[in-house]
């Protein structure tokens, strides 16, 4: 694995050419060598300027040093920017490090007294002694193994290795001991000769200075002072403008010569400096072209600040867990506490393979895994991808079967496989959970004697109590999904995507069950989910309002309007739902059902898979944790909530800004049942064309295995 470097800087404004000299050369040389991060540290930032003009200001610093640091030379493409403050877990991290460290230990650190000097401290404060601890949270949340400084930071860096070395022996191995990486300049005099470079004593030359500053500021420069003129022999040791010349004047016999003079008394300062500007500038010129280019493309600085804030903070979040465990914190995972608030999650994949081997029973007992979907979708890409059903395929193409008749006998088969494997869970929970679904064919979604009849002929098929027959929830499938229901056999209803059509679901449910208990029928073991779905409401409602954004027809106050509501509407539209739910689950109704046996028909959420880059992972996922309610999760899903989900109810966030969001969708002329209409049209069509590729992938892989015999 690539080691990993870390470097950053506090956002307390644009760059110079000291932090070149010290810490930005290597970086830009390094990033070739190592996985490399760059952390804007504006925590740190708070130990010296915690105004809150300062902290409102951090955010446009923030800007102006990747500004500066992408036109020096670091590419994006192999440095990760990230945010201090949007990652909560490197606090905790520093908790735990306060203890492994000693109060006379840190006053040690000379920087620390500088910096408190130089922002006019007379007490120092607890945050900027804990600087240093801090600063080692940094490094290792990352696990960092090379870390380029300043001279100034070089004591920082061993108080870390310490820390690690102190963890390690006391906890186990966690963390690798990081190596510090200095310039060849570790520290670059400022323009007044005296101090280091830095913005707050007006000694610096920023690397975003335009040519005519550069040369003021050169021309400004100290120099020898016992030299008052041309002809008298100067000093180039620790001169200032030499050491300036050494750093950045590419032309080393210019240098020399002038170095040669100037001793001799044969060149005057202004010449001197004058070269050394026009070195400068030729050495800014591509950093100012290349941060120019930068800052004309609108947004693109911001994207990349959050997206290498969400990668970074995975990482974090695995470190933590990671010494949490190793120093004795024993905690439930995610998922586990997921289940214990109420909500089960179903795996929306499956394959041959997982409920044949091991991995299946072990995401049921370790992962707790309750429930598991099938599609067309998946089967075509396991049937094309691997050859786990050719034998089947072989032998019932023998048999003169049809595509569709091959494709029926591969799921029922899987899902009764699956079904058993879930069926210890399904017995255990007593028939609320260990659920495996099977679909109609989607081409019957408008049918409903033919979807009742299908319904009917999978359910017997599979011969398993643990299994649900998928019905869509369109118009013609409201009445099968109640008369299903009515015949005892459980129902997962997909392509719901609006809360009227909700409850004409739930309407159903209640009726079949009043059905059956006045015929005096069973009902304890009857089960049905309502899969609402989630992320495909707001792919369909942001490209509406990505056009009322950008129409330029409308006031600017409804645009804006437009622009707040992308990413909002499905979340919204499925709390609302659980309002629904609620409201008729807690009804006089019911209760009366309930008595006679009859259970919940849970909500479950569908799609939950981030689709726009722009939020979140688990976006969908963590805003709809509720009881009584189902996630169907992808693999990748599953293992990014398993990784770093946060379990917490939040399905009744904020439901007034819920139902403000429709009333802002209305008041923009965007239709909310238009969107669910189209949706529904769309799904149906969609599950057709998947129904279709697989057959197709049935009737090529048959002919692959003729071809091959």
């Amino acid at each position: 694995m690539t080691k990993r470097l870390l470097t950053g800087d506090r956002p307390t404004g644009k760059l110079h050419l000291g932090h070149y000299v010290g810490t930005l050369a290597n970086r830009i040389r390094l990033q070739h060598q190592y996985e490399t991060f760059f952390i804007i540290a504006d925590l740190h930032m708070l130990t010296t300027m915690n105004s809150k003009q300062d902290i409102e200001q951090s955010a446009a610093n923030a800007r102006e040093l990747v500004l500066d640091s992408l036109g020096a030379g670091i590419d994006p493409a192999l440095a990760t920017f990230y945010l201090q403050s949007g990652i909560p877990e490197i606090a905790e991290i520093t908790l735990f490090f306060q203890n492994l460290v000693s109060v006379p230990r840190l006053e040690r650190i000379p920087s620390l007294k500088e910096m408190a000097r130089d922002a006019q401290k007379d007490e120092m404060p607890f945050g900027l002694l804990g600087y240093p601890v801090l600063q080692a949270a940094d490094i290792l949340c990352v696990n960092a193994s090379v870390v380029p400084v300043g001279k100034d930071n070089a004591a920082h860096v061993e108080l870390t290795r310490e820390i690690a070395r102190r963890f390690n022996y006391l906890y186990g191995d966690i963390f690798v001991i990081p190596e510090v990486v200095m310039g060849d300049v570790p520290t670059l005099v400022g323009t007044d000769g005296f101090l280091k470079m830095s913005k707050s004593l007006g000694n610096a030359i920023f690397l975003s200075d335009d040519p005519v500053t550069v040369r003021r500021k050169v021309r400004s420069m100290y120099t020898d002072p016992v030299r008052v003129s041309a002809n008298i022999p100067g000093t180039v040791e620790g001169n200032p403008v030499f050491i300036y010349h050494d750093a950045f004047n590419a032309n080393r016999a210019e240098v020399e010569d002038l170095k040669r003079r100037y001793q001799l008394g044969q060149v005057g300062d202004v010449e001197v400096k004058d070269k050394l500007a026009d070195a400068i500038n030729g050495f800014l010129d591509p950093i100012r072209e290349r941060r120019a280019q930068y800052a004309a493309d609108s947004g693109f600085v911001e994207a990349i600040i959050d997206a290498g804030t969400q990668k970074v903070r995975k990482i974090v979040q695995k470190t933590l867990r990671e010494m949490k465990n190793a120093m004795g914190f024993k905690h439930q995972h995610a998922l586990r506490r997921l289940a214990d608030l109420g909500q089960s999650v179903w795996y929306d994949y499956i394959r041959r393979d997982l409920y044949q081997g091991p991995e299946l029973k072990r995401l049921i007992e370790q992962d707790e895994l309750r429930g598991m979907t099938s599609n067309p979708t998946l089967f075509a890409k396991a049937i094309t991808e691997t050859d786990l059903y050719d034998a089947d395929i072989r032998r019932l193409s023998a048999n003169r079967a049809s595509p569709a008749a091959i494709f029926e006998s591969l799921m029922v088969e899987d899902v009764r496989g699956a079904a058993d494997v879930f069926r210890a869970l399904y017995e255990s929970t007593r028939g609320d959970d260990g659920f495996v679904s099977i679909e109609i064919r989607p081409q019957l979604a408008r049918d409903t004697e033919g979807s009742i009849v299908e319904a009917r002929r999978l359910w017997n098929a599979c011969d398993r109590p643990n299994v649900m027959v998928k019905i869509p929830a369109t118009a013609e499938g409201i009445p099968a999904i109640r008369q299903c229901l009515s015949e005892g056999i459980n129902i997962n209803i997909t392509l719901l995507f609006s809360v009227p059509r909700y409850r004409e679901v739930m309407e159903a449910y209640l009726s079949a069950m009043e059905q059956r208990v006045a015929a005096e029928q069973p009902v304890d073991r009857i089960r049905s989910v309502a899969s609402f779905f989630v992320s495909r409401v707001d792919t369909n409602a942001d490209k509406k309002l990505d056009a009322a954004a950008n129409d330029a027809s409308r006031p600017d106050r409804k645009r804006q309007v437009a622009r707040d509501l992308k990413g909002k509407v499905a979340i919204a539209n499925a709390r609302i739902a659980y309002q629904a739910f609620e409201e008729v689950f807690r009804s006089s109704r019911f209760a009366r059902l309930q008595e006679k046996g009859v259970h919940l028909q849970r909500p479950l959420w569908a799609s939950t898979s981030t689709k726009d880059p722009a939020f979140p992972d688990l976006y969908y996922v963590e805003a709809l944790v509720a009881p009584d309610s189902v996630d169907t999760m992808p693999p990748q899903t599953f293992a990014a909530y398993r990784d770093h989900g946060d379990p917490k109810v939040r399905i009744h966030y904020d439901l007034r800004q819920a139902h403000s969001v429709f009333s802002s969708l209305a008041e923009l002329k965007i239709d909310e049942e238009r969107i669910s209409l189209e949706l529904e049209e769309e799904g149906a069509r969609k599950f057709v064309e998947s129904y279709e590729k697989v057959l197709k992938a049935v009737h090529d892989k048959y002919a692959s295995i003729k071809t091959t015999r």
